[in-house]
């Protein structure tokens, strides 16, 4: 939980005025406090009832406190998503928003920093993984600052960073190819992307390489740039 007051308003201070906004893990509304003051509708979702009662009378009465798993929720249309995210979870939290990527404009994200960068990791680097190219391929991602130990409690061994990110809405047509292909690729990293096609696509994949001009597709699965990715994506 975020317990620094500099932090929560730099965050807060990113959300248009009047927002729809789904804040995912409430707690106890060290966010939801600040943030019911500049949405126009606020959304708690929450799955611990024991946190839930301890969150203060004004934010439950300006909000709509829902307990539930994010990852199981009902995802509804909102203008902003805001979340400190377990750590444990960031991996299926980020997949959760490209998959309800028409369903949201702009995200504040609280993420370890070792899971930013792979978020943003450059094609060739050792931390470019299939989130890399999925989150690169379907999101516009921008860090924002960093935010020590100490502005949480209990205090995480390690440090994270707030990213700002948005949907590209041109690529979410094929969202669901994306993730298909970044994660079949990646399972052999060291072979060449049209080796991957070849593999998993059959006749398919040999048809994308054929149409796809302008790139090289035997450099190897951790060499693509997401945007060849997405174009493969969308011709499989």
């Amino acid at each position: 939980m975020i317990v620094d007051e500099d932090v929560v308003s730099r965050i807060v201070d990113q959300v248009p005025p009047g927002s729809n906004v789904l804040e995912v893990g409430a707690g106890t509304g060290a966010l939801s406090a600040p943030l019911s003051e500049v949405a126009g509708e606020l959304t708690l979702v929450e799955v611990d009832p024991s946190l839930i009662r301890l969150m203060p009378d004004e934010v439950r009465e300006k909000a709509t406190v829902v307990e539930q798993d994010f990852l199981k929720w009902g995802f509804k249309p909102v203008d902003v998503v805001v979340s400190s995210v377990p750590y444990s979870i960031s991996l299926k939290f980020v997949l959760r928003l490209v998959e309800n990527g028409l369903k949201w404009k702009l995200a504040l994200l609280v993420l370890q920093r070792e899971f930013v960068s792979k978020l943003t990791a450059e094609p060739g680097s050792p931390h470019y993984r299939r989130i890399s190219v999925i989150a690169q391929a379907t999101l516009s991602m921008r860090p924002l600052f960093g935010v020590p130990p100490t502005a949480f409690s209990p205090r995480p061994r390690v440090h994270s960073e707030v990213i700002l990110a948005s949907p590209r809405p041109e690529r979410l047509g094929h969202a669901s190819k994306i993730v298909e292909l970044a994660t079949k690729a990646f399972t052999q990293r060291n072979r060449s992307l049209a080796s991957a096609l070849r593999k998993h696509y059959g006749e398919r994949g040999v048809e994308a390489i054929e149409r796809i001009g302008g790139y090289n597709l035997d450099r190897k699965v951790y060499c693509v740039e997401p945007g060849v990715y997405a174009e493969a994506a969308k011709l499989l």
